[in-house]
């Protein structure tokens, strides 16, 4: 079975969800402008509202939604973030995208020790791995990663989405639906 391993923020979701909860962001200040300062920063990932405008509004969850459900037949979906992973498995079983989810590898809230969560569990806590090398220990011919920030690909020996060519920028708004029916041509190549 193939593997598609998505970064989450700006990349499956359109903002990122660590400034959008920690001050000195322009994001914190965009969640705070779009209603969201009546919530405390470390509950955000809680609130359906917030999770919605985080993801890029209904009709983008249900774009995703469709799309997971179309490729989830083809491969498993992984997420690696450097976000923490327990905030992430929150956000993504507020948008109903969870159950598409096999693992999400990330941080966990007390700093940079990973956070490995499976199938909605937490599986392993506070190992510590980079992104790279947690990539780079997937069987890398069944492989395609997908994230906003290029420099997360330096290091990493699996297959990369080609950002320039597809028009995906560092922490701009996510994947698009012509970037989503790109990489189902690849995994369905593959």
């Amino acid at each position: 079975m193939q593997v598609l391993v998505l970064d989450f923020d700006c990349t499956l979701s359109q903002r990122c969800s660590y400034k959008s909860t920690h001050e000195g962001y322009d994001d914190f200040d965009r969640a705070a402008n779009a209603g969201f300062s009546h919530i405390a920063p470390a509950d955000r990932h809680k609130n359906k509202q917030f999770v919605e405008w985080l993801m890029g509004g209904k009709t983008r969850i249900e774009s995703l939604e469709k799309w997971f459900n179309n490729i989830s037949k083809v491969c498993n979906i992984e997420i690696c973030t450097w976000s923490n992973a327990q905030h992430i498995l929150s956000i993504l079983k507020l948008s109903n995208l969870m159950k598409y989810i096999v693992r999400i590898h990330g941080r966990n809230g007390r700093g940079s020790p990973a956070t490995v969560i499976e199938n909605g569990t937490l599986r392993i806590e506070n190992i510590f791995v980079e992104k790279s090398d947690w990539l780079n220990n997937m069987q890398s011919s069944n492989v395609l990663f997908v994230d906003d920030n290029v420099t997360n690909y330096e290091h990493v020996n699996i297959q990369c989405f080609d950002n320039a060519a597809h028009g995906l920028t560092y922490n701009n708004n996510g994947l698009t639906p012509d970037m989503m029916t790109k990489i189902s041509s690849i995994l369905h190549e593959s």
